[in-house]
């Protein structure tokens, strides 16, 4: 068979068979929009897989099951997006969530903003520290005595806390990052 007949074929089968494969994804979803979204998919799959020998009956077995396993997966997808949103709620909703999230954004914002006003080799080390990285490990990365790290790190916290002056909350934060 030509490619223009499987197309006018698939494109026939499409035709008289979409609104039948929609509604029946509508039955599972009860969401007209996630339906009509859910029969595209299993026309698509079917258009991956379509061969011209496929009789109208093999068609219709694999547009139906298609589009029950694609409902089924979204419907395993929504029960797990629901259950995540249900134990957010609890959480993000909370206004001591709220303050605490402001609060340390903003505390890494200033502390970030802080460093970048360092010395070039200063800021590297004081960026490697929030990274989680030991004095010995930043030596070895930016070869140099680790006596240097140290002394590039307190001479860091010594400019970070003059930058910042009277915030301490930031300053308690820096001592346990530097």
């Amino acid at each position: 068979m030509k490619a223009s007949e499987e197309r006018k074929r698939f494109e026939s089968v499409y035709l008289d068979y979409f609104q039948a494969i929609r509604d029946f994804c509508n039955s599972f979803l009860k969401d007209g929009e996630l339906a009509r979204d859910m029969a595209q998919d299993a026309f698509f799959s079917l258009w991956n897989n379509f061969d011209p020998a496929y009789s109208e009956k093999e068609i219709l077995s694999f547009l139906y099951t298609a589009a029950r396993n694609k409902c089924f997966d979204q419907l395993r997808l929504q029960k797990v997006v629901e259950s995540k949103i249900r134990d957010l709620k609890d959480t993000v909703y909370s206004d001591m969530f709220f303050l605490d999230e402001i609060t340390r954004r903003e505390t890494y914002r200033i502390v970030r903003e802080s460093i970048n006003k360092l010395p070039d080799r200063s800021r590297q080390i004081a960026l490697l520290t929030l990274q989680g990285f030991s004095s010995q490990e930043i030596a070895d990365q930016l070869d140099v005595s680790i006596n240097t790290v140290k002394t590039l790190k307190k001479n860091a916290y010594a400019k970070l806390r003059e930058i910042i002056s009277n915030q301490y909350v930031i300053l308690i934060l820096l001592k346990y990052f530097i």
